[in-house]
């Protein structure tokens, strides 16, 4: 049911991107991009970086979480009162990792993988950060049983094979297959940071 979901989605989205109508798309159309890869984008970027999504890009692909949600849903309260579209202005999401020792974590993630640290909160907080994408990181106690366990799945533009090899040749412990595409229409991988978080990268295919 997931597959049959995403698959119909991915053409309303397609059509909602490209200004049609999101009924008449029948497959998502990925563009070429000849620009090399710069890195990974959750946030809002500058609409002059063809590698990243645009910010028109993603006021449109806000309209088609809308129109999805529109014609399938309504927001509906713990008790089963419907409330209508809730009042509260999101903006974005942070993951935030749990790990043993922020500044390890800080040195692995910016000499190893490439992120650069984008702030410091005490000795128990930080975020890294590559192109638009910010990872919280939190240290937490020794005996705690969170450490370790997180997962982020990171969207990529293009790149990842490029970025796969840079990571090996850098030493890092890969926790999946080299990049290849599967059948959910991403080619990714995944690897681990020395807490054991999971971080995979991908990106879509055509």
């Amino acid at each position: 049911m997931f597959l049959i979901f995403w698959t119909r989605f991915k053409r309303k989205l397609s059509a909602v991107l490209q200004g049609g109508d999101p009924a008449s798309v029948e497959e998502l159309q990925v563009g070429q991009h000849a620009e090399p890869w710069t890195g990974c984008q959750f946030h809002e970027t500058d609409a002059n970086d063809g590698n990243m999504w645009r910010i028109e890009d993603q006021r449109k692909l806000s309209r088609a979480f809308r129109i999805q949600n529109d014609q399938h849903h309504q927001f509906v309260g713990k008790r089963g009162n419907h409330m209508g579209k809730p009042s509260i202005a999101t903006q974005q999401i942070t993951p935030v990792l749990k790990v043993s020792d922020v500044s390890k974590s800080i040195d692995f993630y910016v000499d190893v993988l490439g992120f650069s640290t984008e702030f410091t909160f005490g000795d128990d907080y930080a975020g890294v950060k590559m192109g638009d994408l910010i990872i919280h990181l939190n240290a937490a106690p020794a005996s705690s049983d969170r450490i370790g366990k997180g997962s982020v799945y990171i969207f990529c533009r293009d790149g990842v094979d490029e970025y796969y090899r840079m990571v090996v040749d850098n030493g890092v412990d890969i926790s999946s297959d080299p990049p290849k595409e599967y059948e959910y229409g991403m080619k990714d991988f995944r690897l681990s940071d020395p807490d054991g978080n999971w971080l995979t990268f991908g990106q879509e295919v055509g």
